[in-house]
């Protein structure tokens, strides 16, 4: 069971301002003598520290998790992450809607929970007095709500959809700009099993880079870039940039075999890689198996 004396913000990296706010809220709200923590502070995180295990630690020893739900965050794995492990560990937790977010939107295990909306800061300093059974100070709602606002205005979210398919017998890839910011692309990586490949018919703009091993299996490594991405005397191929109002990008990539008949049984398993490269936007390393892609 949670016994410590602290709140806990849960919330996506985009939404950091608006966290930043509650945090500074409910700290006043108890004269600064209740510890809240938030992943984005660096004083809630130690320099050195592992973050997962330092997030994992916090978790366990928060009474009150408060989970930040917007369209954006609610299907974000580490926030379901976060609001169940705080949950098992007996914490309350609170999801808190904030850009309009209708929480009956939600699916359990949060849809269980009950809620606030992000203007509410007397019913959130409440309900966490409640759980600690101390008194808080009155919150400035006024004051609150313009930073709240100001803070929602200024979130950013670069979010970006790959989905590789066949047509023909072409493997290609459609990029959508599902954020509200432009995207500036760099690069796109692909790898194919060599089984799958036509050597002979690589696209225009493609580079064929390395053979690499995965899982025992070797694969042709490719790469095509944007302007912005390109090196040595690579032909830029990918849009330099992707906007929110572009809707869907495609891009063509190598031949492979025209059906899985062409293909032994004990090659079928093995999955294509793809990931793409983009200034400030992290992304791993996706894959998709062979059989599910698809086909046009």
């Amino acid at each position: 069971m949670a016994n410590d004396r602290q709140v806990f913000i849960s919330h996506i990296y985009e939404e950091r301002g608006v966290a930043a706010v509650l945090q500074k809220y409910v700290r006043q709200g108890f004269r600064d003598e209740l510890p809240v923590f938030a992943a984005f502070d660096k004083e809630s995180i130690g320099g050195g520290r592992k973050w997962f295990e330092h997030i994992v630690e916090n978790l366990g020893k928060s009474a009150v998790v408060l989970v930040l739900l917007s369209h954006e965050s609610r299907r974000r794995p580490w926030i379901n992450f976060e609001a169940g492990y705080g949950g098992g560990a007996g914490a309350e937790v609170i999801p808190v809607s904030i850009r309009g977010f209708s929480l009956g939107k939600l699916e359990f295990p949060l849809l269980g929970f009950q809620g606030r909306d992000i203007a509410d800061i007397p019913g959130i300093l409440a309900d966490v007095a409640k759980k600690f059974d101390a008194p808080s100070e009155r919150a400035d709602v006024d004051a609150y709500l313009q930073e709240i606002r100001e803070a929602e205005a200024k979130l950013v979210y670069k979010s970006l959809n790959v989905h590789p398919f066949v047509q023909g017998n072409v493997l290609q890839f459609e990029l959508t700009n599902q954020g509200n910011t432009d995207i500036e692309l760099l690069m796109l990586e692909v790898l194919v099993a060599k089984a799958y490949v036509d050597r002979s018919r690589i696209p225009s703009g493609f580079m064929r880079r390395e053979t690499t091993i995965r899982h025992g299996t070797e694969y042709s490594s490719f790469t095509c870039t944007s302007a912005r991405g390109t090196f040595g005397n690579t032909q830029p191929s990918l849009r330099p940039i992707l906007t929110p109002a572009m809707g869907t990008t495609k891009v063509i990539g190598m031949s492979v075999p025209p059906t899985e008949e062409t293909l032994a049984a004990s090659e079928m398993p093995h999955p294509i890689y793809y990931q793409i490269h983009a200034v400030d936007y992290p992304t791993e390393m996706e894959s998709t198996s062979w059989i599910d892609l698809e086909r046009r």
